[in-house]
Protein backbone atom coordinates (compact mmCIF):
# COMPACT_ATOMS: atom_id res chain seq x y z
CA UNK A 1 0.00 0.00 0.00
CA UNK A 2 2.87 2.36 0.78
CA UNK A 3 4.42 1.88 -2.66
CA UNK A 4 1.09 2.59 -4.37
CA UNK A 5 0.66 5.79 -2.33
CA UNK A 6 4.18 6.89 -3.30
CA UNK A 7 3.47 6.14 -6.97
CA UNK A 8 0.14 8.00 -7.16
CA UNK A 9 1.47 10.95 -5.10
CA UNK A 10 4.52 11.24 -7.41
CA UNK A 11 6.89 10.93 -4.40
CA UNK A 12 4.98 13.50 -2.31
CA UNK A 13 4.42 10.68 0.21
CA UNK A 14 7.26 8.19 0.68
CA UNK A 15 6.92 4.47 1.24
CA UNK A 16 9.19 3.07 3.91
CA UNK A 17 10.66 -0.37 4.48
CA UNK A 18 8.55 -1.79 7.31
CA UNK A 19 10.77 -3.15 10.05
CA UNK A 20 9.40 -3.40 13.58
CA UNK A 21 11.86 -3.43 16.45
CA UNK A 22 10.75 -4.66 19.87
CA UNK A 23 11.54 -2.49 22.89
CA UNK A 24 12.87 -4.04 26.08
CA UNK A 25 10.30 -2.25 28.23
CA UNK A 26 6.53 -2.69 28.02
CA UNK A 27 4.33 -4.82 25.80
CA UNK A 28 4.58 -4.83 22.03
CA UNK A 29 1.35 -4.34 20.12
CA UNK A 30 1.03 -5.10 16.42
CA UNK A 31 -1.89 -4.40 14.13
CA UNK A 32 -1.91 -6.04 10.72
CA UNK A 33 -3.54 -4.23 7.82
CA UNK A 34 -4.06 -5.82 4.45
CA UNK A 35 -4.76 -4.10 1.16
CA UNK A 36 -5.98 -5.93 -1.87
CA UNK A 37 -7.48 -4.87 -5.13
CA UNK A 38 -10.65 -6.63 -6.22
CA UNK A 39 -10.01 -9.73 -8.30
CA UNK A 40 -12.39 -8.50 -10.97
CA UNK A 41 -11.65 -7.64 -14.57
CA UNK A 42 -11.46 -3.92 -13.69
CA UNK A 43 -8.39 -4.48 -11.51
CA UNK A 44 -6.61 -6.03 -14.49
CA UNK A 45 -7.12 -2.98 -16.72
CA UNK A 46 -7.38 0.05 -14.42
CA UNK A 47 -4.23 2.15 -14.61
CA UNK A 48 -2.66 3.74 -11.54
CA UNK A 49 -0.19 6.56 -11.98
CA UNK A 50 0.73 9.95 -10.57
CA UNK A 51 -2.33 12.06 -9.72
CA UNK A 52 -2.65 14.74 -12.40
CA UNK A 53 -3.13 17.54 -9.80
CA UNK A 54 0.34 16.78 -8.38
CA UNK A 55 2.03 17.23 -11.78
CA UNK A 56 3.39 20.37 -13.41
CA UNK A 57 6.32 21.47 -15.58
CA UNK A 58 8.40 21.81 -12.40
CA UNK A 59 7.12 18.47 -11.08
CA UNK A 60 6.86 16.03 -14.01
CA UNK A 61 5.72 12.42 -13.50
CA UNK A 62 8.34 10.16 -11.94
CA UNK A 63 6.49 6.89 -12.48
CA UNK A 64 4.68 5.37 -15.41
CA UNK A 65 1.12 4.15 -15.10
CA UNK A 66 0.67 0.51 -14.14
CA UNK A 67 -2.06 -1.93 -13.20
CA UNK A 68 -2.32 -3.64 -9.81
CA UNK A 69 -1.81 -6.94 -11.63
CA UNK A 70 1.45 -5.75 -13.22
CA UNK A 71 2.69 -4.39 -9.89
CA UNK A 72 1.81 -7.63 -8.06
CA UNK A 73 3.46 -9.77 -10.73
CA UNK A 74 6.70 -7.78 -10.57
CA UNK A 75 6.65 -7.61 -6.74
CA UNK A 76 6.19 -11.39 -6.46
CA UNK A 77 8.82 -12.16 -9.11
CA UNK A 78 11.57 -10.05 -7.50
CA UNK A 79 11.06 -11.52 -4.05
CA UNK A 80 11.55 -9.99 -0.62
CA UNK A 81 15.03 -8.56 -0.96
CA UNK A 82 14.49 -5.46 1.21
CA UNK A 83 14.32 -3.17 -1.84
CA UNK A 84 11.30 -1.34 -3.16
CA UNK A 85 9.59 -2.39 -6.38
CA UNK A 86 9.11 1.24 -7.40
CA UNK A 87 12.36 1.76 -9.38
CA UNK A 88 11.01 -0.73 -11.92
CA UNK A 89 8.11 1.68 -12.65
CA UNK A 90 10.18 4.88 -12.96
CA UNK A 91 10.14 6.72 -16.26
Amino acid sequence: MGDLLQLISNDKFKSIFNRALAQNAGPRISAACFFGAPLQQESNTRLYGPIKEFLSEENPPIYRETTINEYRTYFNSKGLDGNSSLPHFKL
